[in-house]
C-alpha cells in the first residue's frame, strides 16, 4: 500500500507509472480517468495507435491496434488511480 501511496504521488508528474512486471505481462498505474476512452489515451503511449477495442470479460478488453496486433488489457479502478495490465513480450 505504501508503494500504492507513492506512485500516486509520481502520476502528479507523468501520465502512468510501472508497478510490476512478470513473465509475460506489466502491471502500470495511472490517474483516474472519467471515461475508458481517456484511459486508452493514456495506454496508446505504451502499445501504439488502438484501431478498436471491445470488452471481453468484467474490466478485461481485447483492444486491436493499428498495425493489426492483439493486446488484451485488464483494469482495476480506484478512488485515485486506475491499474492496468497487458501482455508483454
Amino acid at each position: 500500500m505504501t508503494k500504492a501511496y507513492v506512485e500516486c504521488n509520481v502520476l502528479e508528474i507523468k501520465e502512468y507509472s510501472l508497478v510490476y512486471r512478470y513473465k509475460g505481462y506489466a502491471t502500470f498505474m495511472m490517474k483516474s480517468h472519467e471515461s475508458i476512452k481517456d484511459d486508452f489515451t493514456v495506454i496508446e503511449n505504451l502499445v501504439g495507435k488502438i484501431d478498436s477495442y471491445e470488452i471481453g470479460e468484467e474490466n478485461k478488453y481485447r483492444v486491436i491496434l493499428k498495425n493489426n496486433q492483439e493486446v488484451d488489457i485488464k483494469f482495476n479502478n480506484y478512488n485515485q488511480f486506475t491499474l492496468f495490465s497487458l501482455d508483454v513480450d
